[in-house]
């Protein structure tokens, strides 16, 4: 195998008795990586895409990459007594099978809608909720966004938007946070006797298969906690509430620590049956491009009260997945932004 140096999330190194890992991956070692010489005789090992022994009383090594790096690393902790060391790591693919996957991923980008098939839709089959209903008492959020500072000149708010990784050790007002969800995911009309709602994002067919998830961590008047946005409502609903986010947040989205520091983070999944039951087998590429509409208005909507996010795809998938309380099968997360007032 050769080496390839990537810029990327996906790592391919081979342990004991498993297949390649995939973005995060936990393995533990036989001795304690304490020294300078052990890292660098493990590294080696990994480079050279060695099978590792495993012992799980000993430390673990899994992969991340740093929000201040521009290369992957890998990052050995011991358990005991939190030591850690930092290097470069250049991932493994396989040189035969880098055209592969490079293909796939291009063909999946293409509008190959040129498939045979009847969707559940033109089936005349029911369909889905056009969103998910409340199960915990409602928290109604304003539209009194006239009492926010917004900005009004667009070309403005065009040249400032940028990626913020750097929060202030501030709190964001409720009103901010409905306003950014109501810019996001809003319900403006539903349409055809319930047949699809008009929303402050352009969506494949009106689906909008997209629910929003919050880590919420500093927001005035809200409990730190895991809350849920009800679009039809404009309300929200505490699914749980959990003290000490910041540092769960900061895992969940790969160690990456602007993440820990945010006021809220946001968390979209999606509930894909909303887009398959009319586009089927052609569903999933629109979906993404969707996302990316919703992230968009996020990036835009922040800018316009002076608050700052970045766009993270780089997240535990199962971990998220579970702290949303999701099933990971019919709906799980495919996008997150850290939100907070610009330092």
């Amino acid at each position: 195998m050769n080496e390839k140096n990537l810029k990327a999330w996906t790592y391919f190194l081979k342990f004991q008795g498993e297949k390649p890992a995939d973005t995060t991956k936990t393995v533990s070692c036989k001795q304690p990586v304490n020294d300078e010489q052990a890292w660098h005789e493990l590294r080696g090992r990994l480079l050279k895409g060695e099978a590792l022994p495993l012992d799980a009383s000993m430390s673990a090594a899994y992969l991340m990459l740093l929000d201040h790096q521009e290369q992957p690393s890998l990052i050995l902790k011991a358990e005991a007594d939190g030591f850690y060391v930092e290097s470069d790591i250049e991932a493994y693919v396989p040189e035969a099978d880098m055209p592969k996957l490079i293909e796939k991923g291009r063909q999946f980008m293409k509008a190959n809608m040129v498939h045979e098939f009847a969707s559940d839709q033109m089936m005349k089959l029911p369909q889905p909720p056009l969103c998910k209903a409340a199960v915990k008492p409602l928290i109604p959020l304003s539209k009194a966004f006239s009492e926010l500072p917004i900005k009004q000149d667009f070309l403005s708010i065009i040249n400032e938007r940028k990626s913020h990784r750097v929060f202030a050790n501030a709190p964001i007002s409720l009103l901010e946070l409905s306003y950014l969800l109501w810019c996001t995911q809003g319900v403006k009309e539903v349409i055809g006797n319930g047949y699809a709602t008009k929303r402050t994002v352009p969506c494949g067919g009106a689906r909008h298969e997209f629910e929003t998830y919050l880590s919420v961590m500093n927001v005035e008047g809200l409990p730190c906690g895991v809350y849920h946005y009800l679009p039809m409502e404009h309300a929200l609903e505490c699914i749980r509430e959990e003290n000490d986010l910041r540092a769960k947040t900061r895992t969940l989205l790969c160690d990456q620590a602007f993440a820990g520091k945010s006021a809220v983070t946001f968390m979209w999944s999606c509930v894909c049956y909303r887009a398959e039951w009319r586009y089927s087998i052609d569903a999933h590429r629109i979906i993404l491009q969707d996302i990316g509409h919703v992230g968009e208005n996020l990036y835009l909507a922040c800018t316009s009260i002076d608050l700052g996010t970045c766009g993270v795809g780089a997240y535990l998938q199962k971990e998220c997945d579970a702290f949303c309380e999701l099933d990971g099968e019919e709906e799980f997360i495919v996008y997150t932004a850290p939100v907070g007032r610009v330092s």
